[in-house]
């Protein structure tokens, strides 16, 4: 008997949940399905130098989860995560758009065409990743010794407004 009580107990408890609907969002010229827990909409690496240079993941879902692992030069050097506004995500994506982010290269080292490097020393390395469908999903990789390639001030200020919306600067 109480094993009846307990599965019709679990049955309404499913039933009443509340089940949130995907986020939509609309934007480079399509409409794409946020789902609310486990998308993966962006992630920046970046990797030390041999100087000071800070070393971090930074991912951001589509349920505006934030997750930070600082591993060098950064003030938490470790697991670190917030949550953001849907407000928040969605200005995430625009700024990806306003970057004309599908339109970059996908890499920007040095060697690579679309790179004039300066300086000798080792620099540090970012890498951009966005994913907003299995389909629709890009990585950009640049090292900081890059200069002078079209669209380098957009992705510059891509990476400076993705830690701005993500609050990386308690962190860093």
């Amino acid at each position: 008997m109480r094993r009846y009580i307990l599965y019709i107990l679990l049955v309404l408890v499913e039933a009443c949940a509340v089940h949130q609907p995907p986020n939509l969002y609309h934007g480079f010229g399509e409409s794409y399905e946020i789902a609310p827990n486990d998308t993966l909409i962006t992630f920046i690496q970046r990797l030390s130098c041999r100087g000071g240079c800070p070393a971090y993941d930074l991912v951001v879902y589509g349920d505006g989860q934030v997750v930070f692992n600082g591993k060098r030069h950064v003030k938490v050097e470790r697991r670190a995560e917030a949550y953001l506004a849907w407000s928040d995500v969605s200005a995430l994506i625009d700024a990806f758009d306003r970057a004309s982010y599908f339109s970059l290269h996908n890499d920007y080292r040095c060697g690579s065409p679309e790179c004039r490097c300066s300086g000798t020393a080792a620099a540090s390395t970012s890498t951009i990743s966005l994913r907003l469908s299995y389909s629709k999903r890009k990585v950009v990789v640049r090292d900081h010794r890059c200069k002078g390639f079209p669209g380098r001030s957009r992705l510059l200020e891509l990476e400076k407004t993705i830690a701005d919306l993500a609050r990386a600067k308690q962190w860093l």
